[in-house]
């Protein structure tokens, strides 16, 4: 088997072999089996004669051989290949999910490729499991998140509204004008809170733009760790590819996981961020679709997490923190694989935690931002506006807040008060420039359903849906279902006539 001349020596390796639990193989230069032990037969169903002499690559998953012959092409003669995870084809015709380490040997000047194959079918099930129990727990609280959300910000479009323009109607001198100011500023603050709310909404899309990185990185952690003892190590090269993204979401996960490397190093320390282009992710991770993606690494040197936890870390309400809610990393997961990435962490107990995050790279190129002679708080044009919401104190700011602007406003509660008011005004000659819709309304006419009857009536009929629920589909790709435009609440006074001015100067 080994050598002719030590019968001895090969009734050792084959009993050595044969009594370990793991597949061993020995091929040959040109890849064809030359030895293969019990394990072989065991885990595989093939008998040792059936093996030898076939190519080992016969057994490779077709998906999987490209990993292998990288490794082969690269490889030092004398150094061991890197383990990799691969699925082997059974005597059956299904597939097992090995973890697969090569290492070259010399016998009687014959280079051979050894293989320790290990069955990881139970730890890739295990895996599987938790990651489907984990989505099965976001989906349960995404919907209940999504509709608190939505009902929220409904709440908080009405509250930001009237506090906006009662500070319009107050001097600046006034002693209430500064408390005006800050509660503003709380206002908006919950809305960044209902934001985390959407992320778990069942069914929610990111609202993705063309965006780097490395900015969004750089300002999320350095807002995070301004005044803080913390500091962040960037190693981010001027090359990193953009990324197709909700700026917002992907913010949001690099804060959360800053703010969770604080409360590990509560003494101070630093937090080292690397990023990288990643050609081929097959490399790196084989469960992601094939393509070029971004690599991003947040790690630090704090107290680590138990190996107990690691498994838990990414579950709604699962916190080891007294304040904590248990959403953040949970809200992690859901972004990240919204947006078709992976995010996983590794660490150990006074060693420090190490993030991993992979994000699919974009083709496109990075638009510079421009200012438009419509950012501006105060409308070009007066408009007839309606406005369709189920919520009155809703209808009755936004009305407000248009008036204020020198619009006539017209309120519908639902949409056959919408329909019948826009029918009535085309029958007589008048005019509705645009309508304001909301997206849900309970047991009613909806923005989806009402805006395709006020184009039947006006084709030309600018209808803009607006919603609490702001990474619903609907909002993500307003123009497949008909409407011009897109405002999530709360939304404030400059927000709608930039985008006033920004319809009427449309023709």
């Amino acid at each position: 088997m080994l050598s002719q001349s030590s019968p001895v020596i090969d009734a050792l390796f084959k009993a050595f072999t044969d009594a370990s639990s793991d597949i061993i193989h020995l091929n040959d230069e040109q890849g064809n089996i030359l030895y293969a032990n019990q394990a072989s037969e065991k885990l595989l169903g093939y008998p040792e004669n059936e093996l030898l002499h076939t190519p080992a690559f016969n057994l490779i998953h077709e998906k999987d051989r490209h990993l292998i012959e990288e490794d082969m092409r690269i490889i030092a003669p004398d150094n061991v290949l890197p383990a990799r995870e691969i699925r082997l084809k059974k005597k059956d015709g299904s597939y097992l999910d090995v973890e697969v380490q090569g290492f070259f040997v010399l016998i009687e000047e014959r280079r051979l490729l050894g293989a320790v194959i290990r069955d990881i079918s139970v730890r890739k099930a295990r895996e599987e499991q938790n990651q489907y129990i984990t989505k099965e727990k976001l989906k349960s609280v995404g919907v209940l998140a999504g509709g608190i959300a939505h009902d929220f910000n409904n709440l908080l479009t009405a509250i930001l509204g009237n506090i906006e323009l009662a500070e319009t109607y107050t001097d600046s001198n006034n002693k209430a004008h500064p408390l005006l100011k800050e509660s503003q500023k709380a206002a908006i603050r919950a809305k960044g809170l209902s934001q985390q709310l959407l992320t778990f909404a069942n069914g929610g899309e990111p609202v993705k733009r063309t965006s780097s990185i490395a900015k969004i990185i750089t300002d999320s952690a350095n807002f995070v760790l301004h005044g803080s003892s913390v500091v962040c190590d960037y190693h981010i090269p001027n090359d990193l590819w953009p990324a197709e993204v909700d700026t917002g979401q992907i913010s949001q996960v690099i804060q959360n996981i800053i703010l969770n490397a604080c409360y590990a190093m509560p003494n101070g320390g630093v937090v080292e961020i690397n990023c990288q282009n990643i050609p081929d992710i097959s490399k790196e991770l084989s469960s992601l679709p094939f393509g070029q993606y971004l690599k991003i690494s947040i790690v630090d040197s704090g107290s680590g997490i138990p190996q107990k936890n690691i498994d838990k870390i990414f579950d709604p309400y699962f916190s080891t923190k007294q304040e904590g809610s248990g959403l953040g990393l949970a809200i992690c997961h859901s972004i990240i694989c919204k947006h078709g990435g992976n995010i996983s962490v590794q660490s150990e107990i006074n060693q420090g935690t190490a993030f991993t995050i992979f994000l699919p790279a974009s083709s496109h190129l990075l638009e510079e931002p421009t200012l438009s002679k419509h950012d501006i708080a105060e409308p070009e044009h007066k408009a007839t506006i309606m406005v369709m919401d189920d919520e009155s104190i809703v209808r009755y700011m936004v009305k407000q807040m248009l008036s204020h602007s020198g619009h006539e406003v017209l309120m519908a509660e639902n949409g056959h008060e919408a329909i019948e008011l826009y029918t009535e005004y085309v029958n007589s000659n008048r005019c509705i420039d645009i309508v304001f819709m909301d997206l849900v309304i309970p047991g009613e006419k909806g923005g989806k359903e009402t805006v395709l009857e006020i184009l039947k009536i006006n084709p030309d009929a600018k209808v803009v849906v607006a919603s609490g629920y702001s990474n619903d589909p609907i909002m993500a790709n307003y123009q497949k279902h008909g409407f011009i435009a897109s405002i999530v609440k709360p939304f404030q006074l400059s927000e709608v006539n930039k985008l006033i001015n920004e319809i009427l100067m449309v023709k």
